[in-house]
């Protein structure tokens, strides 16, 4: 059994969404090496984490970054969340990992304090968690034939989901005009609460891929 400790959180691209009171998500991905960890620049092991869990419920308090006022003019709110793996560990005939979503409070910053703005964000967090369940689904669906076809799927499937999720996240931004339309803005969290609730059984961080039998 070969074991590898994450050191540090993977990051799979980074997108800016451009919006004026809103947010900004950041998520990752990266091509791993049987043998390598790779560290992106813009976050570290010692960054503050909120660990997404159905409790969790952000508020102000968990945005303690400072406001860049002049690269992101206008904004009310800017938050940062990571889909990062852990534990990654391989046995002979399956890999296993904990996959998580995190919410980055050094990071993320507000500078107009409102429910409606809170609540907006909180959907945000929760679509990065409604990708992270997709990706657990696709992952312990697949059967690997050695640890490096592995990675390259795990690659493959993070930048997918990832492209959907920008989609998506454009869309819920547009629609509900960054929080502002109180009505659309509560179809959306239903709408994301119906998604997190189809995807339940792939609420458990914990990732079992099979190796594929030959």
């Amino acid at each position: 059994m070969i074991k590898y400790k994450l050191l540090a959180q993977i990051i799979i691209s980074f997108v800016i969404l451009k919006i004026s009171t809103s947010s900004v998500l950041i998520v990752e991905d990266s091509k791993l090496s049987e043998n390598e960890i790779l560290i992106n620049s813009n976050c570290n092991p010692t960054d503050s984490l909120l660990l997404w869990t159905n409790k969790s419920q952000i508020t102000w308090d968990y945005f303690k970054g400072k406001p860049d006022t002049i690269k992101f003019k206008g904004f009310g709110a800017v938050t940062w969340t990571w889909i990062t793996y852990e534990d990654y560990t391989v046995h002979n005939d399956s890999i296993t990992m904990n996959l998580l979503s995190y919410l980055v409070i050094n990071h993320s910053w507000v500078r107009i304090k409102t429910d409606d703005l809170l609540t907006h964000e909180q959907t945000h967090f929760n679509i990065t968690e409604v990708f992270t369940r997709k990706i657990r689904k696709e992952l312990s669906q697949y059967q690997y034939v050695s640890v490096q076809n592995f990675l390259d799927y795990y690659a493959f499937v993070s930048n997918k989901s990832h492209a959907e999720k920008d989609e998506l996240n454009n869309l819920y931004d547009k629609e509900t005009n960054h929080g502002t339309i109180i009505e659309v803005q509560q179809k959306w969290d239903k709408k994301i609460d119906e998604m997190l609730e189809e995807l339940e059984d792939y609420s458990n961080p914990r990732v079992v891929v099979r190796k594929k039998d030959r």
